[in-house]
């Protein structure tokens, strides 16, 4: 969990005083399990952190983002719900902007959660290893022009990786 000031770290239900008004925190553990959600009810919205992936405005497209180590698809789609149970006008992605069509926006992330976890296993299947499945989602991501350059094939990495130590905790947990 994140550490707010005085080094204790937030927990779900704790209260973010602003002065003004606070904010509520909810644990959204899928995407990382220190990843929390802020609802700020002054403004009937939610800081998504990246509980609910990215949203790229140029695009009007929510895409998945599920880093290495600690990503579960379970989780993630569990924290789509907390997010809409929240009931939010608004929907405040860390990246890249809001969207004021939370249950448009929620419906896409559940999709695309789904969709990369898919599209990632695929890939696998096909290639026959990790490293190979990665370098063509590095050379494939088609987002440089949101990340830039640098940083298109570097996210593509990370979210590969997410995804491929998400299925074999699976298949672990299965066998």
């Amino acid at each position: 969990m994140p550490e707010r000031r005085g080094g204790r770290p937030l927990s779900d239900g704790d209260r973010v005083d602003l002065g003004d008004h606070t904010l509520k925190v909810h644990h959204a553990p899928g995407h990382a399990p220190h990843q929390v959600v802020f609802r700020d009810p002054a403004n009937d919205a939610v800081f998504t952190g990246d509980a609910a992936g990215i949203y790229v405005p140029s695009r009007d497209r929510v895409r998945a983002t599920t880093p290495p180590w600690s990503f579960d698809l379970e989780r993630a789609l569990a924290d789509v719900e907390t997010i809409r149970s929240l009931d939010p006008d608004v929907l405040l992605f860390s990246h890249f902007g809001p969207h004021d069509d939370p249950e448009t926006a929620l419906a896409a992330a559940e999709e695309a959660l789904r969709e990369w976890v898919d599209a990632v296993e695929a890939k696998r299947e096909e290639l026959g290893d990790d490293s190979t499945t990665v370098e063509h989602f590095v050379e494939t991501t088609g987002m440089g022009d949101v990340w830039g350059d640098a940083m298109a094939g570097p996210v593509a990495a990370v979210d590969a990786r997410g995804a491929l130590h998400y299925l074999r905790e699976r298949e672990e947990t299965e066998e």
